[in-house]
Formats: C-alpha cells, sequence, structure tokens
C-alpha cells in the first residue's frame, strides 16, 4: 500500500490525470493540509485506475453488484463517520 502523496508523484511522473489537479494535491500533502474529500476519491480513484504494478490488477467482471471494503481508506465519508461513531459508543 502507497501513501497519497506516494500515488500523487507516481501519477505525475507517468502522465495520468489533470497534472495540474495532481500538483494541486501534492502541494497540500507536502504541506500537512486537509484535502477535500473530492479530491482524495479523485486521487485514490486514479491510483487504483493505474497501479504500480499492472499485472496485479484483477478483473472486476461480474462483480459489480458486490461491495468490498478492505481499508478504511475504501470507505466513503458517511461509511465512516458511521464507523468513527460506532468504535467510539461506549461497550
Amino acid at each position: 500500500m502507497t501513501s497519497l502523496l506516494e500515488d500523487a508523484n507516481r501519477l505525475l511522473q507517468l502522465g495520468f490525470g489533470d497534472a495540474q489537479r495532481i500538483k494541486k494535491i501534492k502541494q497540500d500533502l507536502e504541506e500537512n493540509k486537509m484535502l477535500v474529500v473530492s479530491e482524495r476519491e479523485y486521487l485514490v480513484k486514479l491510483a487504483q485506475e493505474h497501479p504500480e504494478n499492472p499485472q496485479q490488477k484483477t478483473s472486476t467482471y461480474g462483480k459489480e453488484d458486490q461491495i468490498h471494503y478492505s481499508t478504511d481508506s475504501d470507505l466513503d465519508v458517511d461509511e465512516l463517520e458511521e464507523k468513527i461513531r460506532v468504535e467510539s459508543e461506549p461497550s
């Protein structure tokens, strides 16, 4: 798993995506600024569409209806907020 900054650098180097937008995201990350959700989602989606090792990409044919969340970064904002709320409730 790579960091968002590593993904931004790789995407810029390979020429994928909107270079100006990725440069702005990279600058925000380097300055430890909070990313807008849409910018984070854009970078994550682009990095997933262009994996570092293309041979590791697996087919999603026939899996359109299945949703699988492997990490918190795969959750949308509402789901992440719900997870945080549930985990912070006293047992």
